[in-house]
């Protein structure tokens, strides 16, 4: 995979792995660095930290909600221009109790963001990647 002058999305951009490998991604030369989080805050001052490396864009998404997605997507390709290389690395863990202690709530954001959400994220960026093989 090339990282050199592509646009590249990670999803949870703005902490942890994701925040880690965006980072990684502008050292190795990635044109443009799209981070989709749903901290605003974070957001803000990782677009601040990494944007010693290069470009870098941030966005408010949900990925668990694909409505939100689709229009992410659809603002990012129009202020950037099609993606190269999409990273799926928003998870959560929704507390420190045992699966047996979880409500339904929680199981549920917990597989909303962490299987579900991956699926959305790619099926609104796949199609265009396909037409350019």
């Amino acid at each position: 995979m090339k990282i050199s002058n592509s646009k590249i999305l990670i999803t949870g951009g703005a902490s942890g792995m994701g925040k880690m490998m965006g980072e990684m991604a502008l050292i190795k030369g990635a044109k443009t660095l799209v981070i989709w989080d749903i901290n605003q805050e974070n957001i803000s001052s990782t677009v601040v930290e990494l944007s010693r490396y290069g470009e870098v864009k941030g966005y408010r998404v949900d990925v668990s909600d694909y409505d939100m997605v689709v229009k992410g997507y659809e603002q990012v390709v129009a202020d950037c221009g099609d993606i190269d290389i999409v990273v799926n690395c928003a998870g959560i863990i929704t507390s420190n109790k045992t699966f047996d202690q979880q409500t339904h709530k929680e199981i549920t954001r917990t597989i909303g963001i962490n299987t579900i959400a991956p699926m959305f994220v790619t099926r609104a960026f796949l199609p265009d990647m396909l037409k350019r093989n």
